[in-house]
């Protein structure tokens, strides 16, 4: 069961608490970066990162090891996952030039 507490006061005073609480919440998260938007880039771009060729990316996108978005007609990668992807995609690229 659910307490509750009713209470009757002066409308200025009501304002006053929820003004109080609002700024007391909005100081406490000051400290936290604001959420970045997503950069997006094109394929041209992913493959130069990533140093492999184009269809060496498509290749790795069709096989999943990156993900693609459609935006419109157009494809994109995002720019923070082609950067995690570099040290996986280096490992893949020189596994095979190794003599076993």
């Amino acid at each position: 069961m659910v307490k509750q507490v009713i209470l009757t006061i002066p409308i200025q005073e009501f304002e006053t608490i929820i003004r109080d609480c609002v700024r007391s919440e909005l100081k406490n998260n000051k400290g936290e970066p604001p959420k970045a938007e997503t950069d997006f880039i094109r394929a041209k771009e992913a493959a130069a990162m990533l140093k492999i060729s184009r269809p060496t990316l498509a290749k790795f996108t069709r096989n999943s090891l990156l993900k693609v978005y459609r935006i419109g007609r157009t494809i994109r990668y995002k720019k923070d996952e082609i950067e995690k992807a570099v040290e996986p995609i280096r490992v893949i690229k020189h596994s095979r030039l190794q003599v076993g």
